[in-house]
């Protein structure tokens, strides 16, 4: 937590709260939302940077189309329940469900979203990436006013995002919540300050799984490099799966916890794969891991095998395979 003046404080700045939990097989959740996890704002850009320097393709649509498939249920849909008061025209009700919406979806990382002209003009102050904020805004405008929405924006690359809707003549599906009351609260050392998460004063965003795996599927539909040389996993789906793993190890490296000899003790990487929802539990003996995850087996590789190369000055040589759905195992052949 960091260190603030007493006023700032009490006027509410920095505030402390425990939004996640965790439930009964393991997911990290939000107030009870669907599975999610959590990156660093600087992992999450720069995954998305180097994907579409290997790829040389844009990203921005497929993540938009991620994310909107796939957005957070639960908390977000309780201010869709009001009732509208009759002395307020429609438009304004919906305009005011929406501010109280966008304020709750900071709880995730997002930016601020505010109404230019219902609805078709949006600002947000602050985006994480222009495809999370879009596909996010076209979600909740579908869902509010029973119709169809195209986007275009445009995005200074700072602080600010222009969003332009326009009607199209598609029906829109009807969708109920998702929202599941059970799990325990769990205290990750994220802070809320005003009203955004961090983690040691690092701007943190959340993920739905559900849309992580979306975006991996749709990465398939993009021309692939060629494999490397030196093959270091070869039971690895493709080759996307392979410069996934070191894409995210790469990442993520200078968040990893120092394992100081990964025969005595690894257990800190481990934890904090669970804390960052990206496993729901594991066991180790030897030289293999088995673990329980929704999440691509890329991004549990990848840090896992950058922790290990960490701890043992080595580079890994790696056997994954999966058991059922959500098992699977990592062994280190070397």
């Amino acid at each position: 937590m960091p260190i603030v003046p007493n006023e700032k404080a009490e006027a509410g700045i920095v505030t402390q709260s425990i939004n996640c939990n965790r439930s009964v097989v393991g997911d990290l959740k939000i107030r009870d939302s669907n599975p999610c996890v959590w990156f660093h704002n600087s992992e999450f850009m720069s995954i998305l940077d180097l994907l579409e320097k290997e790829l040389s393709s844009t990203l921005s649509r497929r993540l938009l189309h991620s994310i909107y498939v796939h957005p957070f249920s639960g908390f977000f849909e309780d201010c869709m329940l009001r009732k509208k008061p009759f002395f307020i025209t429609e438009r304004t009700h919906l305009s005011r469900i929406f501010d109280t919406w966008a304020k709750l979806r900071m709880l995730t990382g997002r930016g601020m979203a505010s109404v230019i002209e219902w609805p078709v003009r949006f600002h947000v102050d602050q985006p994480v990436h222009a495809g999370v904020e879009v596909g996010d805004v076209i979600r909740i405008v579908e869902r509010l006013t029973g119709g169809s929405w195209r986007a275009t924006w445009k995005d200074d690359g700072g602080r600010n995002l222009m969003i332009h809707l326009e009607p199209i003549e598609i029906q829109v599906e009807k969708e109920t919540s998702k929202q599941t009351i059970t799990g325990l609260d769990v205290d990750l050392g994220i802070d809320w300050i005003r009203g955004l998460p961090q983690v040691n004063s690092s701007p943190i965003i959340f993920l739905t799984t559900e849309s992580i795996n979306e975006f991996i599927r749709l990465l398939n539909e993009v021309p692939t490099p060629e494999a490397p040389e030196k093959d270091r996993f070869p039971d690895a789906d493709s080759t996307l799966e392979k410069l996934l793993i070191q894409i995210i190890g790469k990442t993520m490296k200078s968040q990893l916890p120092l394992i100081l000899d990964w025969d005595v003790d690894h257990s800190a990487i481990m934890q904090h794969l669970i804390d960052r929802g990206f496993i729901r539990s594991y066991e180790s003996s030897n030289n293999i891991i088995a673990y329980e995850s929704i999440m691509p087996r890329s991004f549990v590789c990848g840090p896992i095998v950058t922790a290990w190369e960490a701890s043992t000055g080595k580079m890994a040589t790696v056997k994954m395979n999966t058991i059922g759905l959500s098992k699977h195992t990592i062994t280190f052949l070397n």
